[in-house]
């Protein structure tokens, strides 16, 4: 492989004492004296740790007897963990070590106040091994030893060299400063307790292991009893070849569980991390395909990906259990066949998986470097996590930037680097991610790929992931070979901090936005990436039209409850038009709801239409496709309406809003769309979608959220427009402020006073007596009359007490209306039920023998 010129950390994190715990560092501050351990307060067990409280203060752990212990006398009450750690140090001989997995130090939990009793123990032990027959096998491990159940059980992790312990060669006896804790989770019953073993060098900063033990049970005394912190050596100097065992500071604590620290992987494959050539799954922590990887442990350490077989994978069996933000990358190289008949091959992909099988590709998410004709490549997203599937495709680079020769036939990569990091959503339908490429022999990033996709409820659920590497295609079919992986990096943690989503984005540095590709930022965008782009002087979103594809796509996901009585999405904008020539295609701005996160799926949207002809003329439009397909476009509006004049091509600063009412059935939803001009003041036109002309689908009907949506239409080339800027964008949710609100909106109409269908009776008099606002010949349920002892005037009036109106007869005896004189004084009212929805109202009205005028008033409460 090639030199390298640039690193990436893989962020390792440092297992620590925490400000939280009892920490002693044995100093004469603390008021340890010279001397036997157990002669100070608060400790008891063997006397055979002697203080040495100059220096820093430490403990030695005396060489004479095996299993001796010193406990801290405080007892830790039941509570939901415990954690105890110690930092130590020591010599190790190199003659041969005849006893069977010796322990060098433990730190432990016992029940009682003494030496003996149930225990959970966590132990560094030093593996078996013959200087002279077998000398390469100078191992260590952590093993446990817990006999607090039914039954004694000794988990233990897998092997590691010593050197990353700080012996660096033969000739090299004295390790590293270590940190090894044991933190014990309580169970919720006496047979469901766990612990995580971790080892840390304190020296080079780094966490050498993290592992689980897996569940264990103890007694229903041990379950309920207060716990004892420990620190001990099991066996002899002697037995493990070590001398020196010195512990310089010792940790306890109790507390709620803490969420697992997060677990870092850093491999070059190397002999001195303990690889074998041969099978990558023979290896400890591998699995996957058992022969297709192979690790050649001489130099640098790599693996080879096999070319006999498609689908290869290999997997970490270490889990990454911190679960906000998850990250994979490699280091690879590979040397390339020239062809211009390739279509679309991976090769090479780095993974996240659910479980630790290849048995199928289900329940996987993965992030691919694809090659396909004349030499191009690109990063693919292949997500099967969320029952479905989906490919979102980075741009197009070409074979420079990854380092080949484009004249040669056969040529060979420069040093790469693949990677994929993922952050898990607030639900299963809002997860992010980024893909890069980056050139390491360069020292230049080629591509970033940021996506958004849903995975399922069970991976939204998981607690940890595990990470892979793989090829998917054959060498034969890729036209590739020798693809080496020199270094794997897996990595868990918790996502930074981020200011609260704002439902009104205006793509300021303010809210945290860049210049740039708009599609992942901020975790909140997905879609068609590198076609809307932030432009950082303006803080527009500039509507690309460089690309070789229509509606261009970007999704704001911030979920909108379909359950809301009004759902809102819009923004404000400009742009450039042209007047020299006919456009071929009309949509050029599009504001949204969709009903996912991806670019594929149904949507409702309000539509600015420029018609085709060579003069600019324009139409307002609603367009949905969430059931069927239809759409609606208002009159013909001239450029003047939106600011265009002579010799002037920029517009005005519009405004175009999508109010949607969602209904309960599949066809009572309901919309509205505005455009304004914010430069004149005017609301430019409307238009109403009442219930019955839009049928959405079943899962629309019951979706739990909706997302709003900027999309470009057609290109700017076809719609002849240009410098399209979104200067802001919006979402917003509410619920109707009154129930004539909501009839207004599922019949498609506007204010009180306003007559849509010129009947003569305004909209609040079509509600309040059951008309049809948009027939003129429906004005509702009939006025009666009945002229006997009393004049009887009869009326219909809505039966919900929550209608927000009131009806009121009055009664005008002066025989001249100019001169006013209503009242409804003398008036006896009774009603009885007409149907579910309306009542029929009788006003008795006493005869006078002069002229009498009738009115009925409805008014707004």
């Amino acid at each position: 492989m090639k030199e390298r010129v640039a690193l990436l950390s893989a962020g390792m994190m440092l297992a620590a004492v925490t400000t939280m715990a009892t920490t002693i560092n044995f100093t004469e501050v603390e008021g340890y004296s010279a001397g036997q351990l157990t002669a100070n307060s608060d400790w008891g067990g063997h006397t055979a740790f002697t203080v040495d409280p100059t220096g820093s203060g430490t403990v030695a752990l005396d060489g004479s007897q095996n299993f001796k212990k010193a406990f801290y006398k405080t007892g830790l009450a039941s509570n939901e963990s415990y954690r105890v750690g110690m930092k130590f140090s020591f010599n190790r001989s190199t003659n041969s070590v005849t006893f069977n997995n010796p322990s060098v130090a433990s730190a432990e939990f016992t029940e009682i106040a003494g030496t003996g009793g149930k225990r959970i123990a966590l132990q560094l032990q030093r593996m078996k091994y013959n200087a002279s027959t077998n000398p390469d096998s100078k191992k260590f491990r952590l093993g446990g030893v817990i006999n607090s159940g039914a039954a004694n059980y000794f988990p233990n992790s897998g092997t590691f060299d010593e050197s990353v312990l700080g012996f660096d060669d033969a000739s090299d006896n004295v390790s590293d400063d270590l940190w090894m804790e044991m933190l014990l989770v309580r169970g919720a019953t006496e047979t469901n307790w766990n612990a995580t073993y971790i080892l840390s060098n304190l020296t080079d900063t780094v966490q050498l292991m993290s592992y689980e033990t897996g569940e264990f049970d103890t007694s229903s005394a041990f379950f309920t009893d207060d716990l004892y912190a420990v620190l001990g050596n099991v066996n002899f100097e002697s037995d493990s070849q070590t001398s020196n065992r010195v512990v310089e500071q010792f940790m306890f604590d109790i507390g709620a569980v803490p969420p697992p620290p997060p677990v870092s992987i850093d491999t070059h494959f190397t002999l001195a991390e303990g690889y074998v050539a041969g099978n990558l799954g023979a290896n400890a922590d591998w699995g996957g395909h058992g022969a297709d990887f192979q690790v050649n442990p001489t130099n640098t350490g790599i693996v080879l990906l096999s070319s006999s077989e498609q689908f290869k994978k290999a997997i970490n069996q270490i889990p990454l259990t911190s679960n906000e933000v998850y990250s994979v990358g490699i280091e690879f190289a590979f040397t390339r066949m020239a062809t211009n008949t390739i279509s679309q091959q991976d090769v090479i992909s780095v993974e996240f998986k659910e479980t630790t099988t290849t048995a199928n590709d289900s329940g996987r998410t993965s992030m691919q470097l694809q090659r396909f004709n004349n030499d191009s490549y690109r990063l693919a997203m292949v997500d099967q996590s969320g029952g479905g599937s989906s490919f979102p495709k980075s741009g197009i680079f070409q074979e420079g930037d990854l380092g080949f020769d484009t004249n040669e036939t056969v040529s060979v990569s420069d040093d790469l680097w693949l990677g994929f990091t993922m952050t898990r959503g607030s639900s299963e339908l809002l997860w992010t991610g980024v893909g890069v490429i980056s050139n390491l022999t360069e020292g230049t990033e080629v591509v970033t790929h940021p996506v958004s996709f849903t995975t399922s409820s069970d991976l939204f659920n998981d607690g940890s992931l595990y990470a892979m590497f793989g090829c998917l295609n054959y060498e034969s079919v890729s036209f590739t070979s020798n693809r080496v992986v020199d270094r794997f990096v897996a990595t868990a943690g918790t996502s930074p901090a981020v200011a609260e989503q704002p439902m009104l984005v205006e793509f300021s540095a303010e809210q945290g936005y860049v210049p740039g590709d708009v599609v992942g930022q901020l975790g909140y965008w997905g879609g068609h990436a590198g076609e809307n782009l932030v432009d950082g002087t303006t803080n527009y979103l500039v509507l690309s039209s460089s690309a070789s594809d229509n509606f261009r796509q970007a999704t704001y996901t911030y979920p909108l409850s379909t359950t809301n009585s009004q759902l809102e999405v819009g923004g404000t904008f400009r742009f450039n038009c042209a007047t020299n020539a006919t456009p071929n295609q009309n949509s050029m701005m599009i504001f949204a709801l969709k009903d996912g996160i991806s670019t594929g799926d149904d949507n409702m949207r309000v539509v600015l239409n420029r018609a085709t002809t060579n003069a600019p003329i324009f139409q307002l439009g609603f367009n949905e496709n969430s059931g069927g397909f239809s759409f609606t476009n208002s009159a013909n509006l001239t450029g003047a309406d939106l600011g265009f004049g002579p010799g002037d091509d920029l517009s005005d600063e519009l405004k175009m809003s999508l109010i949607v009412y969602p209904g309960t059935e599949t066809n009572n939803w309901s919309a509205l769309v505005v455009l304004s001009n914010l430069t004149t003041g005017v609301e430019v036109d409307r238009l109403s979608v009442p219930a019955g002309e839009i049928i959405v689908s079943e899962s629309w009907n019951s979706a739990p959220a909706l997302y709003g949506n900027i999309n470009s239409g057609w290109l700017e080339s076809q719609t002849l427009t240009s410098n399209r800027q979104v200067e802001s964008f919006y979402l917003a949710i509410r619920n109707f402020e009154s129930a004539y609100a909501e009839w207004a909106a599922a019949n498609g109409v506007g204010g009180m006073d306003e007559d849509f269908d010129e009947d003569g009776l305004n909209n609040l008099g079509e509600y309040g007596l059951g008309g049809d606002p948009k027939d003129p010949d429906d004005t509702g349920i009939k006025f009666t009359a009945i002229n006997g002892g009393d004049f009887e005037f009869i009326h219909a009036m809505l039966a919900d007490p929550e209608s927000g109106i009131e009806y009121i007869v009055e009664v005008n005896d002066m025989g001249n209306l100019v001169l006013g004189g209503w009242t409804n004084t003398g008036i006896t009212v009774t009603s009885g039920a007409l149907d579910s929805e309306f009542d029929m109202v009788t006003n008795s009205i006493p005869m006078s023998g002069s002229q009498e005028f009738i009115r009925l008033r409805i008014n707004e409460l």
